[in-house]
């Protein structure tokens, strides 16, 4: 999962998606350290950041490359 690219690819901070989330900030930090998130946002995440939960879920985790797409 690309939680971390995503949220950058919007510009913004993990404190600012932790709030659009309605989640603690560390907890979410902790998501991208893991580059992972309980399903539960994923819907949510989704519609904050234009891609499917498809896309979300497809994406090679713990990759460096930063595939395009869009």
């Amino acid at each position: 999962m690309i939680i971390k690219e995503l949220r950058k690819e919007h510009g913004w901070s993990q404190r600012v998606m932790a709030e659009l989330l309605s989640v603690n900030a560390e907890q979410y930090k902790k998501w991208e350290q893991r580059g992972r998130m309980p399903a539960k946002y994923l819907p949510l995440f989704s519609k904050l950041t234009n891609r499917t939960i498809d896309f979300i879920l497809s994406e090679p985790r713990g990759g460096g490359g930063g595939g395009g797409g869009g």
